[in-house]
């Protein structure tokens, strides 16, 4: 929404709650993995069967825990790495895109301003 322009009170209500509904969409089954993962049940499903911690910290009972798994923690390890890689990759790469839009002029800068996703 361009705050510049002028909307309706029922436009801006409107644009409120899409949004709205558009964050609890993404966020929602984050919300179920997280509680269900207390669960003291073999599977995440309904009828709650009790709180627990077993899926983080157990060691034996049919369940290993999420720091007791060592592949699982090497590959959260190899995940992060990844991802601070990514992250100053990209971190560099805007930047280079910001300095040669900003100070040259060359053909086909207004197309590729045009693909760089702001």
């Amino acid at each position: 929404m361009i705050a510049s322009i002028p909307q309706s009170l029922a436009f801006r209500k409107t644009y409120a709650a899409y949004v709205s509904l558009f964050f609890l969409f993404l966020i929602a089954p984050l919300v179920v993995v997280a509680v269900f993962s207390f669960n003291d049940s073999l599977f995440p499903s309904l009828p709650w069967q009790g709180f627990t911690l077993d899926w983080f910290l157990s060691d034996g009972g049919g369940r290993t825990g999420l720091f007791q798994d060592d592949k699982l923690l090497g590959s959260i390890g190899i995940s992060m790495v990844v991802a601070v890689f990514v992250a100053l990759l990209s971190v560099l790469v805007a930047l280079s895109n910001a300095f040669l839009f900003e100070r040259n002029e060359f053909p086909g800068k207004q197309f590729l301003y045009t693909l760089t996703p702001a």
